[in-house]
């Protein structure tokens, strides 16, 4: 690293480099204030002069700076993402360097972080164009947003993610190498100007590729150490699709053997002496330590994954010891497609924090963007964790609660659907249940949409079962009564004529009637439906044009057919026992020939000789 630290302070050359100018959306972007201001009171009329002039005062505290590293691995992994693509027609293009891979090498001595890339890499025109301009609209945005006093960690939504490293660096140096240019490199001398030379006077050459100097400040030097780095990797590029390694040097002792030999010259003889001696020396060693090795499993198809890697996701994003209880592996197409993973943990917090909840976390293209967003997850869904990706949402948008609500919607269908099928198992339920009772009695009382839904999912104790959670189906089904004799009788009454009849009456008018009919409210008279039947047939029209009205029948108390109904005798059981259609074939001959006392046609007449017979023994009988 030594030859790369001195071809970044070198500039001196032959050739003069060519100066030029920012435009005006980066001129503004580039005032920021070096020192940091914990509290910035200004009056209206300061309010006014700071927005005349436009100027960035970056207020945030140190933790706020971390998201540089996140749009700079951004970019590196986009730069790979184009030769990759440029390389499937012509592989040629990576005769140079053909490991597609991203580098962080800190030192910590001299407060630099370098981040290196083997992507496409950069033209003379292309650090003119890419770096020193950015959309104007983007830029606008971003700085109304940061003046506003907003939070910075949405930063890449503007477009001006490159310049985030002067958040905490005070000095920047992009050197570049294309495979169709010499090497270049860019800086910036004032705050207006930069500079672009070639670099081919350097000893040191890139084969392919990007590599970025950055000058820390003094307050944000800890990012030069390796525990912050492999941090801020694992919280925002451990899915990023190509390799992310940290550059380490590790000491290792070695034992040298060291030898003596000694002559003793005598008169007599000579003699030879060895003596051996141990010493141990420190060897420095670089070695490249693989940042993002959990790969995402989300993209992949339900059937490709297994338990275990289920398992290891999980663990890796809650940092929990244990397994998760259950997940829901999705994906959503409509309005926004996009993908991700559910789980529902073992165990509840012990203390719950009363700040945001950080238990769905959204990536953007591989990239984390958010987590304990209101917006992405209800409160009472907080017990949830897991992730939410997409490609093709756009960044810009994050901030509109439109595309949140989508999001939260699915998310919460989702969790209906798993926590159905939770209740299929009743040992995991178990265990759900005493962990997110709570959760589910506070949801069901805040949505009223999903309320019918969650109502199966309640369970309480009961007289009956004291020890056993019921839910109120199964209560419900606990009431049933058994049936008496007579009640089964009645059950079985009641589902005779139920395609003809609509109502039974019970009347003092009409006594000699055996069963009168009457038509329904709105129903036919017996003339009109026979004039309708005749219509139907004349103009042939499909049975399903023409059809009957049910009837109401009137009862009398008078009548025999109910007195022998209610009878207890012991006659009348063993009839019943001997042949159990009895009352059935009764009824239906007394319906029957109702219809034709009162002047209705049937459209199917079915009595055969052993109905008549059996109802002529059986009113016979009595």
């Amino acid at each position: 690293t030594q030859e790369e630290m001195e071809a970044n302070e070198h500039w001196k050359s032959s050739r003069e480099a060519e100066t030029f100018q920012f435009n005006a959306d980066i001129a503004q972007l580039m005032r920021v204030r070096k020192k940091k201001n914990k509290n910035v009171c200004m009056n209206n009329k300061k309010k006014r002069m700071y927005n005349q002039k436009k100027m960035i005062r970056i207020t945030k505290k140190t933790h706020t700076y971390e998201i540089f590293l996140r749009e700079l691995i951004s970019n590196a992994s986009d730069a790979l993402d184009k030769i990759r693509y440029v390389s499937r027609p012509n592989p040629e293009v990576l005769e140079k360097e053909k490991k597609l891979k991203n580098e962080i090498i800190p030192d910590p001595d001299e407060k630099v972080l370098i981040i290196r890339n083997a992507g496409i890499g950069m033209t003379k025109e292309d650090l003119v164009n890419n770096i020193g301009t950015i959309a104007r609209s983007g830029t606008k945005q971003f700085i109304e947003i940061i003046s506003a006093g907003a939070d910075i960690s949405t930063i890449g939504q503007f477009g001006v993610g490159f310049y985030s490293a002067y958040l905490a660096n005070e000095r920047v140096v992009v050197r570049s190498k294309h495979n169709e240019d010499e090497q270049h490199v860019w800086k910036i001398i004032a705050s207006g100007t930069f500079r672009v030379r070639d670099d081919i006077d350097n000893p040191y050459q890139i084969k392919r590729g990007t590599e970025i100097y950055l000058h820390l400040k003094d307050d944000c030097a800890n990012f030069c150490k390796k525990k912050n780095v492999k941090k801020l990797v694992k919280k925002y590029s451990r899915f990023v699709a190509f390799q992310i390694s940290l550059l380490t040097i590790k000491e290792e002792e070695k034992v040298l053997y060291l030898c003596f030999i000694c002559f003793e010259v005598n008169k007599e003889e000579v003699k030879v002496s060895n003596d051996k001696e141990k010493k141990k020396i420190k060897e420095k060693k670089e070695k490249l330590e693989l940042l993002n090795k959990q790969k995402q499993i989300w993209t992949r198809k339900l059937e490709e994954v297994s338990k275990e890697e289920y398992t290891a996701f999980y663990k890796s994003i809650c940092n929990d010891c244990e397994e998760h209880l259950a997940v829901k592996h999705f994906s959503a197409d409509g309005q926004l497609e996009f993908s991700g993973l559910l789980f529902v943990p073992k165990k509840a917090l012990l203390f719950e924090p009363t700040k945001k909840k950080k238990n769905i976390k959204l990536f953007v293209q591989r990239v984390f963007i958010i987590d304990g967003c209101k917006d992405l997850c209800t409160e009472c869904l907080s017990f949830i964790r897991g992730v939410v990706k997409s490609e093709d949402l756009p960044l810009k948008s994050l901030q509109q609660n439109m595309i949140l609500k989508i999001i939260q919607k699915n998310i919460v269908n989702k969790c209906l659907e798993l926590f159905g099928e939770i209740v299929e198992n009743k040992a995991d339920f178990k265990v759900f249940y005493e962990q997110f009772h709570k959760n589910l009695k506070l949801w069901i009382n805040e949505d009223a949409k999903n309320r019918n839904k969650l109502a199966d999912l309640l369970k309480y104790h009961s007289t009956k079962s004291s020890e056993e959670l019921k839910s109120l189906k199964e209560y419900v089904k606990g009431l049933d009564l058994p049936l008496t004799e007579e009640e089964k009788e009645q059950k079985d009454e009641k589902v005779i004529l139920v395609d003809n009849v609509e109502k039974i009456m019970v009347s003092c008018r009409m006594v000699e009637s055996t069963c009168p009919l009457v038509t329904g409210e709105y129903g036919w008279s017996a003339n009109m439906e026979r004039i309708m039947k005749m219509i139907s047939f004349k103009m042939k029209m499909t049975q399903k044009m023409y059809q009957k009205n049910k009837k109401r029948t009137n009862q009398t108390l008078q009548q025999k057919m109910l007195t022998w109904k209610r009878k207890k005798s012991m006659q009348w059981k063993k009839l019943i026992n001997l042949c159990c259609r009895g009352s059935k074939e009764i009824v239906s001959l007394c319906f029957t020939n109702a219809f034709f006392n009162f002047y209705f046609k049937l459209d199917i007449f079915e009595m055969n000789t052993f109905n008549h017979w059996f109802a002529k023994k059986t009113i016979h009988f009595y």
